[in-house]
């Protein structure tokens, strides 16, 4: 963690706390996610590895990039990804749909279409 600076949290769930921070060597903005090992079993545990492992090597346009993993203090795991300046997923689909389709009435995007194909 003394590579980077906290800025802020931006979401809490139940795989643990996501928070922008700046990495202080080159002051590149990055999300830290940080998943309490208490919480996890030893097959979770396993799991959570090998996730960190495929993902460190996984380089694709479409997915985000993990950059680096470690464990802070013996008590976290934590994954530090790229940032997305538009957030998570859902929100960057909402913003887009909203652009596409104007602000007022229709479906959301989280909305399945009906009707004849």
């Amino acid at each position: 963690m003394e590579n980077y600076h906290v800025e802020k949290k931006l979401s809490v769930g139940s795989g643990g706390c996501v928070f922008k921070v700046i990495r202080l060597s080159d002051s590149r903005a990055l999300a830290l996610k940080r998943v309490p090992l208490v919480e996890l079993s030893s097959s979770d545990m396993r799991q959570a590895r090998l996730e960190v492992s495929l993902m460190t090597r996984l380089h694709h346009p479409f997915v985000v990039e993990c950059l680096d993993a470690f464990v802070f203090d013996g008590a976290d795991l934590c994954i530090i990804m790229a940032y997305m300046t538009q957030g998570d997923l859902a929100s960057a689909i909402a913003v887009r749909h909203a652009a596409a389709h104007g602000t007022g009435g229709g479906r959301s995007p989280r909305q399945p279409a009906t009707g004849a194909i």
